[in-house]
């Protein structure tokens, strides 16, 4: 996928996420719901048990992280202030990302590589 339009699918990420319902209150809104969505959509490229110290040593040892560089996430919250935040975020809010995800893998033929046995793909319902 061209880096352009993975951009450009963060930021339709970072738009969906914002619009994401908010039961936080008081100190406990320190981080933006796109911060901490975006930060759990970058967990999957996370080499160790603990996102944030994974974010954290890497940003000393290379001086960039790959929650800030690849999925412009300004400020990362803890692995689990993200758990709790996004629990009881229903799935189907996220259909609209889902939608334009298999578009944009549909315009650069990136879905025939996802196919599987006689040519069916598998699709996770729970949208993980």
């Amino acid at each position: 996928m061209p880096a352009r339009r993975f951009d450009e699918l963060i930021q339709s990420w970072r738009t969906v996420a914002s619009g994401l319902p908010d039961p936080r209150t008081g100190d406990n809104t320190q981080f933006e719901m796109a911060d901490i969505a975006l930060s759990a959509f970058a967990v999957f490229c996370t080499q160790g048990p603990s996102f944030l110290s994974f974010q954290q040593n890497m940003e000393q040892a290379q001086g960039r992280n790959k929650a800030r560089s690849l999925f412009q996430v300004g400020r990362f919250p803890s692995d689990n202030h993200i758990r709790q935040t996004l629990a009881p975020v229903a799935f189907r809010q996220l259909f609209s990302l889902f939608d334009e995800l298999h578009q944009a893998f549909e315009k650069d033929r990136l879905l025939k590589a996802m196919r599987a046995v006689q040519a069916t793909r598998l699709l996770a319902r729970d949208a993980t």
